[in-house]
């Protein structure tokens, strides 16, 4: 072989390689699904869902995001299970949930009868990624690269039958989630509208607007847990009678939690209460805060109240739903909303468009085929170029 020959060997390797990733990356697309979207609509209703209703229990500190060494450190958590735990527990923290990459894991000290299997699903390169909250079992279909509605809509339908409660993670992160989509997604429970790579107001708001009831949660989403800049910075208050893995998992879907962001887990306020009354929303804090707002439809500020530990704000002239934000010394809270309703909160699921799911998946096998044939082909001409001429002049 002579030494131009030589210097193609590698370059031929690497060809090979990047065609079989691309094959494999390729490969899931072939099991689309597309779907007949819900036409969600405003909330509407002369009632008022409050998730605050029930003031029973305490609040709870917990973190639901949080990755441990795993799969060999592929994944990028620098400390044990047991290492986080402590490091949380350190911080104050009541439930620590540890969310890694496609496989439930547990504290070694964790109680069964607290302990919610979690894990955080996704491979997407554009991190779009789900958090399965209280799974069954793990689900590894993914589609790797680009994804359209229907491909987003699709991750959620697999992944919502294994799990109880089924969040958006970090939806503003490299854009995985525009707000937009949220004007028709649906079939989840959460959004994680704080996260230390991202905050995802926008988001939020969008699904509320469009008529969607999707409650926030803030999590770290710490990778290294020593790190005092994505530990301890966003957590979720939950409330409920005690830290049984079915109370919290309860309050959750209620809604009866508080997305916080501050330091260290410092805490420096607490809801009393948020009630509504004959149209009236009546809320009171611990102690005073610095200001309250007041948010309704797309992220709009509808009053803010300075320097006081309570309100009281008309509903009337509320369109469809409002959600506070209370601005403290040292933390800001994310409350969930209160909503219109005709009694219950709406339920809405997408249907599946067999027919033309079935045809889409019969062209992209098709687009498929092809593709494997002309890398077939193209592999045997690189390889007869590069080793056969050679194989005859040794002969």
């Amino acid at each position: 072989m002579n030494f131009k020959k030589l210097l193609i060997v590698p370059i031929f390797l690497i060809v090979i390689l990047v065609f079989l990733l691309a094959a494999v990356a390729f490969f899931p697309y072939t099991f689309t699904n597309v779907y007949r979207f819900p036409a969600l609509k405003p909330f509407t209703g002369n009632e008022w869902y409050n998730p605050y209703a029930d003031t029973s229990g305490k609040w709870h500190k917990a973190n639901f995001h949080a990755h441990a060494i795993a799969w060999e450190g592929l994944t990028n958590g620098k400390l044990t299970p047991a290492q986080l735990d402590s490091v949380y527990r350190s911080l104050g923290y009541d439930f620590i949930g540890i969310s890694d990459y496609h496989k439930i894991t547990r504290a070694p000290d964790t109680k069964d009868e607290e302990f919610i299997p979690i894990y955080e699903h996704g491979y997407n390169i554009f991190k779009r990624h789900q958090q399965a909250i209280d799974a069954k079992e793990v689900v590894h279909f993914d589609y790797p690269l680009v994804q359209s509605l229907h491909h987003k809509q699709d991750i959620i339908e697999r992944l919502r039958p294994t799990a109880r409660l089924l969040a958006i993670n970090h939806p503003e992160f490299l854009d995985g989630y525009s707000p937009e989509d949220f004007q028709y997604l649906s079939n989840y429970t959460h959004i994680e509208i704080l996260n230390h790579y991202r905050t995802s107001l926008p988001q939020w708001d969008a699904a509320l607007t469009a008529g969607y009831p999707a409650f926030g949660y803030g999590n770290d989403d710490s990778h290294d847990q020593r790190r005092a800049d994505e530990t301890g910075r966003f957590w979720t208050m939950v409330r409920s009678g005690s830290l049984l893995s079915n109370l919290i998992l309860d309050a959750l879907r209620k809604g009866n939690s508080i997305a916080v962001s501050g330091e260290r887990g410092v805490v420096d306020n607490d809801l009393r209460y948020m009630r509504v009354d004959n149209d009236t929303l009546r809320l009171r804090l611990a102690a005073p805060t610095d200001s309250i707002r007041l948010i309704g439809n797309n992220g709009e500020v509808l009053a803010t109240f300075s320097r006081t530990d309570s309100l009281v704000y008309p509903l009337k002239k509320v369109r469809t739903y409002l959600r506070p934000e209370v601005y403290n010394p040292k933390t800001v809270f994310y409350l969930n909303p209160v909503i219109r309703t005709e009694g219950i909160l709406p339920v809405y699921k997408p249907v599946k468009n067999a027919a033309f799911s079935f045809v889409v998946r019969i062209v992209a096998i098709a687009v498929y085929i092809f593709y494997l044939l002309l890398v077939y082909r193209l592999i045997v001409r690189m390889f007869r170029y590069t080793f056969n001429r050679s194989v005859v002049r040794i002969i």
